[in-house]
């Protein structure tokens, strides 16, 4: 198994990061990983998304609930066949962490595991790196400029 891990502090309380993360309507208009996104989140409901990977070209993605609490965490699966090498599967997680009343730590870490891993890891580590990092900005940016 292979972990992706990134956080950043964001002057916003919880319930605001929170507010942003499940307005799925307005990611196109500020996320720059997930252009768009559409489903419920509730346990076992598949979710509908556009990725966008740093430098790669967009790509569809569906992958499961299997937890969220409210202004806590979310956390889904999914599984994806990447360019005839075999199947990758992902838990991906938002958890919000809170600092104090007007500030909250959002982690954001995917844990990645499949029979192929090893042999792709080197290609999409960095780019996704890079995806979540440029997220997590976005996220910020969003949260700080609507409080």
């Amino acid at each position: 198994m292979k972990e992706i891990y990134t956080e950043i502090e964001i002057n916003a309380s919880p319930a605001k990061v929170w507010e942003v993360l499940v307005d799925f309507k307005n990611y196109p208009s500020w996320n720059p990983f997930i252009l768009s996104i559409s489903g419920t989140l509730k346990k076992d409901s598949e979710l509908d998304m556009m990725l966008k990977i740093y430098k790669h070209k967009e790509t569809e993605f569906k992958p499961v609930v299997i937890k969220c609490e409210q202004e806590k965490e979310i956390r889904w699966f999914g599984k994806k066949a990447l360019g005839g090498m075999g199947l990758i599967e992902g838990e991906q997680v938002f958890h919000l962490k809170k600092i104090n009343e007007f500030k909250t730590k959002f982690i954001h870490t995917e844990f990645f595991k499949g029979l192929f891993l090893p042999m792709i890891w080197g290609s999409i580590s960095y780019d996704t790196q890079i995806a979540f990092e440029n997220m997590n900005t976005a996220l910020k940016k969003r949260c700080e400029h609507l409080v």
